[in-house]
């Protein structure tokens, strides 16, 4: 990405359904407090193909179907409430979806 991401540590997978959705992230935390210390988490979203999507900052649409999304989030304690958010949104998001496809 850039020179400022070299020290951190990447995982990548590419998700295939009906479209295809890229995903890299990545961090280098902890790194031993606020911004200020270096520590940096990155959550990259690529459409390969054919991936409906909007992006909104602030409330206001920004973008239709962009090629990328980066999220970067900035020191160690940014990381611990980003994992926790995600996993929130993983375990909420299947259970709803399970719920929905027994209706």
């Amino acid at each position: 990405m850039s020179k400022d991401t070299d020290s951190i540590k990447w995982k990548s997978k590419t998700f295939v359904s009906c479209n295809i959705l890229k995903m890299l992230c990545g961090t280098n935390c902890p790194c031993g407090g606020d911004a200020g210390h270096g520590g940096k988490t990155i959550l990259k979203l690529e459409d390969e193909a054919c991936t409906d999507w909007e992006i909104y900052v602030n409330g206001q649409l920004v973008c239709e179907c962009p090629q990328t999304v980066t999220l970067i989030l900035k020191g160690d304690t940014e990381n611990e409430t980003f994992i926790d958010a995600l996993k929130y949104a993983s375990k909420y998001l299947t259970t709803i979806t399970n719920q929905n496809t027994k209706e």
